[in-house]
């Protein structure tokens, strides 16, 4: 438990670092602003941005977009992976929708290899040059879809627009709480060679490593850029931090048993391999002797077994991409354009054995003791291993072309295929298994078993999965009719796309085969999808047709029509405002606009899967449902799966803001936007530890109660279906945890609302001889975070605190400085999150405010009297300067801390080099 003083020390050091992030961005901009001025007004460069189905200039948006660039990229030090970047320096990727490819080891979100991105922590329409790319073949556990962006290779990348606004009505009735838009280059003239290599110098040598080329060229009627790229990671496993050691552990493994249905354990000597054959003792001789010792409560016994040594926390990864983007103009009224990219990923991430267990009879010759007794093990040298390749194709082809003055048109036909082969690696075969328990070649009571034993049960399982979308689309926008204000214009699109899913798997888990698995069986959906989209953009008032307090008012209407052909047919509407009450430096914006998220293929057709949950600490009651205390970290056998009867969940998003560029102090800007989601009817699973630890409390009255069944499991069997019911409290904890059996499935969930702020202050200013300086504050505030998983269940808020929903701080910022003299750039970044409560742990518990701050430096030779150093840019520098390690979190089921919001790695050290010729 905090103290008070140490408390208050805490809260005062997160008040230091919070103000020192701010003078930081205010110093900056107060000294470039007291350098001598340019003469000429700053020109900002327009081009066409996410968010309208009529092209609109960066600078003009009725919606709020933010735009990360290549240079930001390059500047985060992050280079691995494009969700990392994104995390990094926009403080609105919060939460465990947001996963990396390396993240191996978070709670309820494994990723087989890919990555995610989640704007707000909901489902997030990610697109590749405006438009759609299929999903992952394999949903996330607890069962989200998502489009894996680290097929997108970083260095393709020019840009990334993120839309933090609905755009159901723009882009399809699923972009709920915003769209992330890929832009890659395609404009580059030129050979560029370059590469990076990062590495983590704590335990375990962490590093990283990434190669690329960039080519391109063009005429007067034609351009063509290809990139190619290669990045490999190493794993990094949870016994390679120190705080990720000793965190949990469990009963479960080789020198355990149990005589009463696993409320008493005793533990076979350390000194013994085995205990005598033959011997048929009893249990109290056994102790006497000196061949077990005990009793034990399940914590007691599991304080013998640490399980950090095979799990990983960073998987390794090994990734290969090439791109092509082109575009030749046939006329001066017509252009074919067309992107490719081909990625092939390997990643592998590991766990401890699997755990065994079973009813051995006295009369069996390796019993000590003459009577039947549960006995534990775990094959510690045979570490399940998951091995994941996937291979992404996706090509665009189109025209576009104008119509008149005003008139712009596109058409484009889009081919998206993504396959994933999923090799798991020393699973138990039950046959072989139940074999070598039935001859005596297996002695459960051992430590090691004789040379080759173990070899002769383990098998290698495959899933194959493959994800495919191909669609069409259709594009026009332009000038309908002139008003006093200006024009009215109209943009419409019409879109078909049919999408696939398919899993083939092996003999083994489809019949249920390998140890305490449940069947699953392949399966293949699909599903096609019809849009129709129109946005109306209306100037209400502007140029002479004004009044006082409104210079301009700009109203824009848009609607979606989507017709499903597995589900119910949306129409979703849009309303944006755009509003200057005096001139162009203060705009003040709003839109209003629903959302229709279709259940995913995977979600209603995907297969089961089971294993067991990660460590869970609940609180204990009694049978009279009287609290007893908690129960320390534990785990439960659990399957999960999909659900043929899921229906659409439905969203409302508004947001409403403002910018102000004010003239006087040029370059600067700041913008704020309040926004507010609301959904019903989500598609998600119930958290785990929200689950059990209801059927804990209120046995057969918790809503989840049919969820969870009670079964020792003899022979490597399950009892997922034919376990004994609950029927009071206490049940859950009353014997051995692996004698739970949970069924979580995917389902509706009652609804999750969620509002707060983002606010954006950026300066860009030349300062004379000394340079240029660019200085930025990013924050996000979240006012509520509220999950409602039934009906009847009470809604919980989990904003300032670590929960089931993730770790959700009151705010968040990323501030960066940059200033560039000549061909010298030196940079600072501080990411700052404030003290949450573990909302999870049974004892109330106060989490540690977290900072890191980033050093950067970079120096292009473009001025070099030597022609081969021309072209030469060098750059380094280090994340996390002062090693700030992930603070405790007692209720987080990993490795203590939340991997996903905090730095894993600790000080982490970055050079990169490239050469353009």
């Amino acid at each position: 438990m905090n103290t008070p003083t140490n408390s208050c020390q805490r809260r005062d050091r997160a008040r230091l670092w919070a103000a020192a992030g701010l003078s930081l961005f205010a110093a900056s901009a107060a000294w470039a602003q007291s350098a001598p001025a340019p003469d000429q007004p700053v020109v900002l460069d327009k081009f066409v941005v996410t968010g309208s189905l009529i092209p609109i200039a960066a600078n003009t948006p009725a919606v709020p977009v933010a735009i990360t660039t290549a240079e930001d990229i390059e500047r985060s030090g992050m280079t691995r992976d494009l969700t990392d970047v994104l995390k990094k320096v926009n403080p609105f990727f919060f939460g465990r929708g947001n996963l990396g490819a390396e993240n191996a080891n978070t709670r309820a979100n494994g990723t087989n290899g890919a990555s995610t991105v989640a704007l707000r922590n909901r489902p997030t329409l990610v697109l590749i040059n405006g438009r759609r790319a299929a999903l992952a073949p394999v949903a996330a556990t607890g069962g989200a879809t998502f489009i894996d962006v680290s097929l997108v290779p970083v260095a393709a990348v020019e840009r990334v627009e993120v839309l933090a606004d609905g755009a159901s009505a723009t882009y399809g009735t699923d972009a709920v709480s915003g769209v992330v838009n890929i832009i890659l280059k395609s404009n580059f003239q030129g050979a560029m060679v370059g590469g990076s290599y990062s590495w983590a110098p704590d335990a375990g040598n962490y590093a990283s490593r990434r190669g690329y080329v960039l080519l391109g060229a063009a005429n007067d009627k034609s351009q063509v850029t290809v990139t190619a790229e290669w990045r490999s990671t190493d794993p990094l496993f949870q016994y390679e931090r120190p705080w990720g050691r000793n965190q949990f552990r469990t009963p479960s493994f080789a020198g355990v048993i149990t005589l009463d249905n696993g409320s008493t354990f005793y533990h076979l000597n350390p000194a013994l391999n085995a205990p005598p054959e033959n011997s048929d003792i009893t249990l109290q001789e056994a102790i006497a002797a000196q061949y077990y010792s005990g009793p034990y409560t399940q914590d007691q016994v599991a304080q013998f077994f640490d399980l950090s040594q095979k799990a990983t926390m960073f998987q390794r990864t090994d990734r290969r991409a090439i791109t092509v983007a082109g575009e030749h103009r046939w006329s001066d009224r017509i252009t074919a354009f067309a992107d490719l990219i081909v990625t092939a990923s390997d990643t592998e991430s590991s766990l401890n054995a699997q755990p065994v267990a079973g009813n051995v009879l006295g009369t069996n010759r390796y019993n000590p003791l003459g009577v039947t007794v549960n006995v534990r093990n775990r094959f510690v040298d045979f570490p399940r291993i998951r091995n994941s390749e996937a291979l992404g194709a996706r090509g665009v082809f189109g025209l576009r072309g104008k119509v008149g003055q005003t008139w712009n048109w596109e058409l484009a036909a889009a081919l998206n295929r993504t396959t994933q082969n999923v090799r798991q690696f020393n699973l138990i075969d039950t046959i072989a298994y139940n074999t070598a328990v039935d001859n005596g070649t297996y002695n459960p009571f051992a430590r090691k078993q004789a040379a080759g034993v173990i070899e002769g049960m383990l098998g290698t399982g495959f899933q194959d999965f493959v994800s495919r979308l191909n669609g069409f689309d259709a594009r026009v926008s332009g000038e309908i009719f002139a008003l006093p204000a200006g024009a009215v214009q109209l943009g419409a699109s019409l879109e078909t796309r049919r999408e696939t899913i398919s899993m083939k798997n092996d003999r083994n888990d489809q019949t249920g085969g390998w140890l305490q698995a449940t069947p699953t069986l392949p399966f293949a959906a699909e599903q096609t999808v019809d849009s129709f989209g129109a946005e109306l953009r209306i100037p209400v008032l502007g140029g002479d047709k004004s009044l006082p307090f409104v210079k301009t008012l700009e109203v824009t209407l848009a609607a979606r029509k989507e017709l499903y052909s597995s589900t119910t047919d949306p129409l979703v509407p849009k309303y944006s405002v755009r509003w200057m009450p005096v001139n162009d430096e203060f705009v003040i914006r709003g839109t209003y606009g629903e959302s229709f998220n279709a259940p995913a293929l995977f979600s209603l057709f995907g297969p089961s899967n089971s294993g067991f949950t990660n460590s869970i600490n609940i609180n204990r009651y009694t049978p009279g449902g009287v609290l007893i205390g908690p129960t320390g970290q534990r785990q439960y056998r659990s399957r999960g799966g999909s659900n043929m009867n899921l229906i659409p969940a439905e969203s409302r998003n508004w947001t409403a803001g403002f910018v102000w560029s004010p003239r006087a102090l040029k370059g600067f800007s700041v913008s704020l936007d309040w926004f507010d989601i609301d959904e019903r009817n989500i598609v998600g699973t119930v958290p785990i530890t929200t689950l059990l630890q209801s059927v804990e409390q209120f046995g057969a009255a918790s809503p989840y109660a049919g969820l969870v069944r009670l079964g020792t499991s003899v022979a490597g069997e399950s009892h997922f279906t034919d376990g004994a019911p609950i029927t009071a409290p206490g049940q859950i904890t009353a014997g051995a945890s692996d004698a739970v059996w949970v069924t979580n499935p995917v389902l509706n969930i009652a609804g999750q609302w969620q509002s707060g702020a983002d606010l954006r202050l950026d300066y860009n200013r030349e300062v004379g001889r000394w340079g240029r300086v660019e200085a930025s504050l990013a924050l996000t505030y979240l006012k509520e975070f509220v999950v409602q998983t039934l009906p009847t269940s009470a809604p919980f808020n989990g904003v300032d605190g670590f929960s089931a929903s993730s770790t959700l701080p009151r705010y968040r910022t990323f501030t960066s400085v940059d200033w560039t003299m000549g061909n010298l750039t030196l940079g600072l970044s501080h990411t700052f999150i404030p003290e949450v409560d573990d909302l999870v742990a049974p004892v109330p518990a106060r989490i540690d405010s977290y900072h890191t701050v980033d050093l950067r430096a970079g120096y292009t030779f473009s001025r070099s009297h030597n022609p081969w150093l021309r072209g030469v840019r060098l750059s380094a520098g280090v994340n996390n300067v002062f090693n700030e390690d992930p603070p405790l979190i007692l209720g987080e089921q990993d490795q203590g801390r939340d991997i996903n919001t905090y730095d894993a790695l600790g000080r982490l050290f970055f050079v990169s080099a490239s050469y353009k010729f």
